[in-house]
């Protein structure tokens, strides 16, 4: 029974994890998170099929494997936790001043992304209760395109009733750290409130949220959805940035 139920976990988890690392690249989105998706579904499986294999080689790639997923296991879990805190139990006060700032994502021309459409709502959400709330966007110029991301982003919120004035356009950034730098530049030169609203995928809030902290900035969360077929990608690349922005930037 025990072993019915380890064969059939494995199997679960890589056939979950190839499927969310493959079928995303047919949509031209490959990253690290994606990699590591089809690397973990294929270690479950090699783990399922050598099952029994007796040779020492195989009990070393098994053990070698093994360690890998568990600790990746282990550390996503911990990261994932912080994350979902971070994104999903912290709202702005009610009542308290807050400048809103929206996270670049593609565009195409002059019209956003779904993944950005969705960020964009999420602040309007926010936006819509709270008039005249100041809003930075920020996100800068792909070579390929003849608008930046903030530009767009500009003109959406605009189409949606938010008046131009209450609008700021950071256009330089190329990374979440550029984001936060150059909107935290944006908020001490216009005087707004040090307390940013953060509009971005709830995967992202938590990497988004440190950079802002080392600005100097209170942080709270507008978490945005993910379409759900990305999300698992973008959900384990984001451990790999929040990695890198506690141990490199």
């Amino acid at each position: 029974m025990l072993s019915l139920v380890k064969h059939m976990t494995l199997l679960g988890l890589g056939a979950f994890c190839l499927i969310f690392g493959v079928v995303p690249s047919f949509f031209g989105v490959w990253h690290i998170g994606t990699l590591a998706l089809v690397l973990a579904g294929m270690g479950c499986l090699f783990l399922l099929f050598t099952d029994g294999w007796n040779r020492h080689i195989w009990k070393i790639a098994r053990i070698i494997i093994a360690f890998f997923l568990g600790l990746g296991g282990l550390v996503g879990l911990i990261l994932s936790i912080w994350m979902v805190s971070s994104a999903f139990w912290n709202p702005p006060p009610a009542e308290k001043p807050v400048t809103v700032l929206i996270l670049g994502c593609q565009v195409m021309e002059d019209q956003p992304s779904l993944m950005l459409r969705y960020r964009l709502e999420a602040a309007l959400t926010y936006l819509n209760d709270h008039q005249d709330t100041p809003v930075i966007v920020s996100g800068g110029y792909d070579p390929q395109n003849s608008f930046s991301e903030a530009q767009v982003m500009a003109a959406y919120l605009q189409s949606h009733g938010i008046k131009k004035q209450d609008i700021y356009l950071e256009d330089r950034s190329s990374s979440t750290q550029e984001n936060i730098t150059f909107s935290a530049q944006i908020q001490r030169e216009q005087n707004l409130s040090p307390s940013f609203a953060i509009a971005t995928d709830g995967f992202h809030q938590l990497r988004a949220s440190l950079y802002a902290k080392d600005q100097g900035l209170e942080v709270y969360s507008l978490p945005a959805k993910t379409p759900w077929g990305l999300a698992p990608g973008y959900w384990v690349r984001e451990w790999f940035g929040v990695l890198k922005a506690l141990f490199w930037d």
